[in-house]
């Protein structure tokens, strides 16, 4: 090798190691990952057991996506309720929300119908249907511009009161609280004759140290978690209505995740949905089956007169409404579901 030779090899040696090591940094900042905050709200308050599942599941999800994934939670409706939240969805300025029940009614006409009070006579019936149509959800989620991460059961609506109920006629007496997104249960209650008195979650205990409601139509770990059964005296556990909880975000955030994040952020809702719906099973029916009674509540059974009529109430009004809730043939199909499961579980 000649001296010019040599010295262009000493010149270019140097400059070909720092093109390597140039590209090999370039490469791994081209191949991060961008780090993503998904903001989610919900009204349940911090402490309850939802808002600890919820965090939990915050965990799971960051830590398998090593970090790239966070869930900011806004709890105990700071972000406002979920006509705000979904407004603040709107704007950009949330990601998601795990719903109680109103948005999941919202973008899912099939979530709605299912919530319509009366239409099922056990927690089972309604798990089974929902499961069966989740595909439809699905459907009508994405339609609506949203993920349907998950799916819960949270529970049926039994009666709490101040005084006792064992007719339809005593329950007609009562201004019963209801949540105002709950649409479907508002229209069925009041074309089945009750009195309905609508508020924010939040002004729930205001309105009854008010007086201006006697009581409160909800499922049992909600009168807990926000302490409305400390406001009443009898509990009558009549199956009024049945309440689904979801996990939804908006396309727009969703979908700038990688496939390999959004399969954990599935997986994670889903063993969420799944706690959520054994641990609100085991504390339902701890708490109508004696806890109650031990902090107080006087337990009133509905007679087989009291149930009947109620059900047949229930079921004229919801002929009555519920082409105003949800399209005919959604609810014809929820119906047709239902009946399919009855038949499938009648004893042979």
């Amino acid at each position: 090798m000649t001296r010019r030779a040599q010295l262009g090899a000493r010149v270019l040696v140097p400059f070909v190691c720092v093109a390597v090591a140039a590209t090999a940094v370039g490469a791994t900042v081209a191949g991060a990952v961008e780090q993503r905050t998904l903001k989610l709200a919900a009204v349940s308050p911090d402490g309850t057991l939802w808002s600890r599942e919820l965090h939990a599941t915050a965990q799971e999800v960051e830590s398998g996506t090593e970090g790239a994934v966070h869930l900011k939670l806004y709890l105990g409706a700071v972000a406002g309720d979920e006509t705000e939240v979904a407004e603040r969805i709107d704007k950009g300025q949330l990601d998601g929300v795990a719903s109680a029940g109103v948005l999941c009614d919202r973008v899912s006409p099939t979530l709605r119908a299912i919530a319509i009070p009366g239409l099922f006579k056990t927690r089972e019936e309604a798990v089974r249907v929902s499961q069966k149509l989740r595909p439809t959800m699905d459907q009508e989620s994405q339609a609506a511009g949203f993920a349907l991460l998950g799916v819960t059961t949270l529970g049926q609506d039994v009666l709490f009161t101040r005084a006792p109920v064992r007719s339809l006629a005593e329950l007609k007496k009562q201004r019963l609280w209801r949540w105002d997104g709950d649409d479907a249960g508002i229209a069925t209650a009041r074309a089945m004759g009750l009195t309905v008195v609508p508020t924010p979650v939040h002004e729930a205990m205001k309105a009854i140290e008010a007086a201006r409601i006697d009581g409160f139509m909800a499922i049992p770990t909600a009168a807990v978690a926000f302490q409305w059964s400390t406001r009443t005296r009898y509990l009558t556990p009549l199956r009024a209505g049945h309440l689904n909880g979801c996990i939804l975000v908006a396309n727009r955030s969703f979908d700038r995740l990688p496939i390999e994040h959004q399969q954990v952020l599935r997986g994670a809702v889903a063993k969420l949905a799944s706690r959520l719906e054994e641990i609100s099973r085991r504390d339902d029916d701890a708490l109508v089956g004696g806890l109650f009674a031990k902090q107080g509540l006087t337990v009133v059974a509905p007679s087989a007169a009291f149930s009947a009529e109620f059900y047949v109430a229930a079921e004229k009004a919801r002929e009555a409404v519920s082409d105003k809730l949800v399209p005919k043939a959604i609810l014809d199909r929820v119906l047709k579901a239902l009946g399919e499961d009855r038949v499938a579980v009648r004893p042979r």
